[in-house]
């Protein structure tokens, strides 16, 4: 068996200077957590790779810091009722 054999034949791709927002918009199309980044799309040479866990460090993190919360990104099947109810974690009281 050879890569050619297994490989995705048309991966999707960001080139460097695209907009984070396009890489996680391509990786929620395709439910993926890593997306390759190439020189252009015309050679696809490899110039490294973008995670799902890259996006939320070091971009999200950054501006989640400053004016969001985490109930604010969860899905609403992942909300307690008590997350629903108040509408942010810092509002609400976790109880043990």
């Amino acid at each position: 068996m050879k890569a050619r054999d297994i490989m995705t034949r048309d991966p999707a791709v960001v080139t460097p200077d695209e907009p984070v927002s396009r890489a996680a918009e391509l990786m929620k199309q395709r439910d993926i957590g890593m997306i390759p980044v190439v020189n252009d799309r015309s050679h696809m040479r490899l110039e490294g790779v973008l995670t799902d866990r890259d996006i939320a460090i070091r971009f999200v993190a950054e501006a989640a810091a400053r004016d969001g919360s985490a109930a604010s990104v969860l899905p609403p099947a992942l909300l307690t009722p008590a997350l629903r109810t108040a509408g942010a974690f810092g509002e609400a009281r976790a109880r043990r």
